[in-house]
């Protein structure tokens, strides 16, 4: 009896040990990813939730995707890294969004996607009235979309027109919101059309063009209905 226990004793220290080891092993090399998802339909859905004014959900979804591409595909990581930044920027968290783009993880050198960043610093910047830096960002940003028709190029002026509104220049930011609209409608771009219309109604708000304001409000909402975006419509409302 006795040498049965020693041998059931032995058995389990060396039943431990090589669980011990397996762990251990685990953590040394990452798991297989099993995700039936791919990382583009991931980001195509965090990007359709940013669109339709989920912002907090698709900060989310672009955070997750954005550890989950890291060892997947990491082509998409700076592209969750900006729609990341994006969601932060319009839910005021300003700073948080300067710091998600300061983070040099496979940032693309592609002219487009270095507008879209530079867009996105900008306004922030703008928003922490960092007025110099909102400049810069902005100033490189244009010299990058002469002579092009980027998609990006869109959010430009309606940055400039942010920049115009901080600054008390009402008429200069009304002429960017308009070319921002031109430039959205031109492209098919609904998106960027509806807040371009939003920001022409705030401006002739503040400027207390009240029947201009309600008309362009107005457009606003419908673009915002038939986009699906329930933020924007809320906004325009």
């Amino acid at each position: 009896m006795k040498s049965i226990i020693l041998f059931s004793s032995r058995s389990r220290r060396l039943f431990s040990y090589r669980l011990g080891l397996a762990a251990g092993l685990l953590l040394l090399f990452p798991l297989k990813d099993t995700r039936s998802v791919s990382p583009q339909t991931e980001y195509e859905q965090a990007y359709q939730d940013f669109l339709h004014g989920f912002l907090e959900k698709s900060q989310n979804e672009a955070e997750q995707g954005y550890r989950l591409s890291l060892r997947s595909n990491p082509e998409l990581v700076w592209k969750f890294q900006l729609l990341d930044a994006e969601a932060m920027l319009w839910r005021g968290m300003y700073g948080d969004a300067l710091r998600v783009l300061s983070v040099q993880t496979f940032r693309q050198s592609d002219p487009e996607t270095r507008v879209e960043e530079l867009t996105i610093e900008g306004v922030a910047f703008t928003r922490l009235q960092n007025f110099p830096s909102a400049n810069e960002k902005l100033a490189e940003a244009e010299n990058l979309c002469l002579g092009t028709a980027y998609i990006s190029c869109g959010g430009v002026p309606r940055a400039r027109g942010i920049l115009a509104m901080e600054h008390g220049e009402l008429a200069t930011a009304r002429g960017w919101f308009l070319e921002s609209l031109g430039f959205a409608r031109m492209h098919h771009d609904p998106w960027q059309e509806t807040y371009a219309l939003g920001n022409l109604g705030f401006a002739a708000l503040q400027g207390e063009h009240y029947d201009e304001a309600v008309d362009w409000a107005n457009s606003a909402y419908q673009s915002a209905v038939r986009l699906g975006g329930e933020d924007q419509a809320q906004r325009a409302s």
